[in-house]
């Protein structure tokens, strides 16, 4: 599933011409993170709970 999500996250970047950067920036997230989403290296789900809280 998390493939899938990241195929679907890059081809709207692609599809937008938008980069990892500004992606953050909307999205308030990290280019590490985003770029471990698109490349299905997380297996941490989206709405799951920061652990350190």
């Amino acid at each position: 599933m998390s493939t899938q999500i990241g195929n679907i996250l890059h081809a709207y970047r692609q599809r937008e011409n938008i980069s990892l950067n500004k992606l953050a920036e909307r999205t308030d997230m990290s280019k590490t993170a985003l770029s471990k989403i698109e490349s299905g290296e997380t297996s941490r789900g989206l709405n799951a709970p920061n652990p350190s809280t």
